[in-house]
């Protein structure tokens, strides 16, 4: 088997989490030999999945919306990329190509809202959306564009071998899943239709609607506990961890641009967009709603037939200082208080991630849905 990880976005923490995704995806690359984990990346001799990394960084990281950036120390990212992950792929960008990219959407979204702003049941946040461009500016269009590019140096390794990857993997740097089971990630029941794995959180918001052929028509009548946030009135997959297989890689990264910008027209003439294909498990309960991408694999997925399937929520966040108080408080994150820069030496963080890592516990509830539990 065959396994393509994408790096992508800002490398947030990335100095401090490597190590971590490494060893732990590494035991799935790597047979155990003599009880430790893992095997130098050179010895191929154990091998029982290819694993191969490719990464698309910007060279600047934030760690929020909010907070200032700052330039990043790309040695010290090459670096982490060669030593590390061996990586097959790799470029490391500024934002000119980006903020060139924001300009051309923002004059879509303008030129779109100049001409159908009078449409009956015109929604505000269309114009919200030309006023701000793209999916809130760099921070977020930033994240879906640098994916793309990430997927893009991947299919040209595959061309230049002449093989395609079963399983493509986007990871996240300032996410952890080293209590995510291998072996569930990576079991796809089919390599021959397009299906995508999400991770979801498990939470009394979660609700499924009733199923209906039409997005705009769906009510809430129908609460369930369903491992999907509702928010804002949509259901969205958090974009934690996506992991596909290489028919549903095609179908939500290749496309996602393509259906962003159909259901934007749609949703701006106010015309529904017929989802057959949608289940009552990812049925959306507003109208097209393209401006989450969380979102919008939703619809990709009900428009071409694809399928989601639900992993239970078990990625840790990593923060510091200035990330949203809801994320320092709960128990599923690993703060790191007194991590200031990329660019600083960051080793002392290793040791209290490994210690938090060794609290966290998975347990599954009375329905047999796993669930992260820390031990205090």
């Amino acid at each position: 088997m065959r396994i393509a990880v994408l790096f992508f976005g800002q490398p947030r923490f990335f100095d401090v989490t490597a190590p971590f995704i490494r060893k732990y995806l590494h035991q799935k690359s790597h047979e155990l030999v003599g009880g430790q984990h893992p095997v130098a990346t050179s010895d191929t001799s154990y091998v029982t999945t290819q694993i191969d990394f490719f990464a698309h960084f910007w060279n600047m990281v934030g760690y929020s919306p909010k907070s200032p950036e700052e330039k990043i120390n790309t040695d010290k990212v090459i670096n982490i990329l060669e030593e590390q992950f061996s990586v097959k792929r790799y470029r490391i960008d500024n934002y000119d190509v980006l903020d060139n990219f924001e300009k051309d959407l923002y004059g879509f979204h303008k030129i779109m809202n100049g001409l159908f702003n009078n449409t009956v049941g015109y929604n505000s946040q269309l114009e919200n959306k030309a006023r701000h461009s793209g999916l809130r500016g760099r921070y977020g269009t930033g994240q879906y564009y640098s994916f793309g590019e990430v997927f893009n140096l991947m299919e040209e390794y595959e061309i230049k071998n002449k093989f395609k990857y079963d399983i493509v993997l986007r990871l996240r740097t300032d996410y952890l899943i080293n209590k995510v089971d291998l072996d569930t990630l990576f079991d796809f029941k089919s390599f021959y239709t397009p299906i995508m794995k999400g991770c979801t959180p498990k939470s009394k918001e979660c609700a499924i609607a009733k199923k209906h052929d039409y997005l705009n028509e769906l009510n809430l009548s129908n609460y369930k506990l369903a491992g999907h946030g509702a928010y804002r009135g949509d259901i969205r997959v958090r974009d934690h961890l996506w992991c596909y297989n290489r028919l549903g890689a095609e179908v939500f990264v290749r496309n996602f641009w393509k259906y962003y910008f159909l259901t934007y027209i749609h949703d701006t003439l106010n015309i529904s967009l017929p989802a057959k294909f949608l289940d009552e498990q990812h049925t959306m309960v507003s109208k097209n709603r393209y401006w989450s991408c969380e979102t919008l694999n939703i619809i990709i997925s009900g428009l071409t037939g694809a399928t989601i399937e639900s992993l239970p929520y078990l990625v840790i966040r990593v923060n510091h200082d200035t990330t949203k108080d809801k994320y320092l408080k709960s128990k599923q994150s690993i703060p790191l208080l007194k991590y200031k820069s990329f660019n600083n030496d960051n080793t002392a963080f290793l040791d209290i991630i490994d210690k938090k890592l060794n609290n966290f516990f998975v347990k599954k509830d009375k329905n047999n849905y796993s669930y992260l539990s820390y031990n205090e």
